[in-house]
């Protein structure tokens, strides 16, 4: 199969630290977000999220009717009453369909967890290694089908939290 050239670089350069890590000799040079284990794991897919986060929610609050924020000025609401009354069950829908969109990324990033979570097993890196390293495809497929079901569960209940909001 085809492997593009950041690809083959991350894979070479994470193998090549991990069997650095495990030999005892590069435990000192690896990356400040990689020894805060779950938190920088965590930290990189917000950072990889913020893109979709923004958009989304930025579309949905440009959509949003300002004659209901002026009706709350005029009754005399302060900013924080707006933004609890007006424009937060406005969004609501938006917020979640992002959280959802996030998490569905999230599940299936590769990248971002075989480049920071070195010490961490999540679970499409115990798939890359029961397919590659270990050559158990059927336990490979076995847990990509948990993943998907997982995925499909999760999404099914925001969409439907979704539905409810709005």
């Amino acid at each position: 199969s085809y492997c593009g050239e950041e690809e083959r670089f991350l894979l070479e350069y994470k193998y090549f630290r991990r069997r650095k890590v495990l030999e005892g000799e590069f435990a000192d040079y690896s990356a400040p977000i990689t020894r805060a284990g779950m938190a920088g794991l965590f930290a990189g897919y917000v950072y990889f999220s913020i893109p979709r986060v923004v958009t989304t929610v930025m579309a949905a609050a440009k959509k949003i009717d300002p004659v209901y924020e002026e009706a709350a000025r005029t009754l005399g609401a302060p900013s924080w009453r707006i933004m609890r009354d007006v424009t937060l069950p406005a969004l609501t829908p938006a917020l979640i369909s992002t959280g959802a969109l996030c998490f569905a990324t999230s599940m299936g990033a590769f990248g971002t967890a075989f480049t920071l979570a070195t010490d961490i097993n999540v679970l499409p890196i115990t798939i890359y290694t029961e397919f590659t390293l270990s050559a158990n495809i059927a336990s490979a497929a076995m847990l990509s089908v948990v993943l998907g079901i997982i995925t499909w569960v999760m999404l099914l209940a925001a969409r439907r939290l979704g539905t409810g909001a709005a």
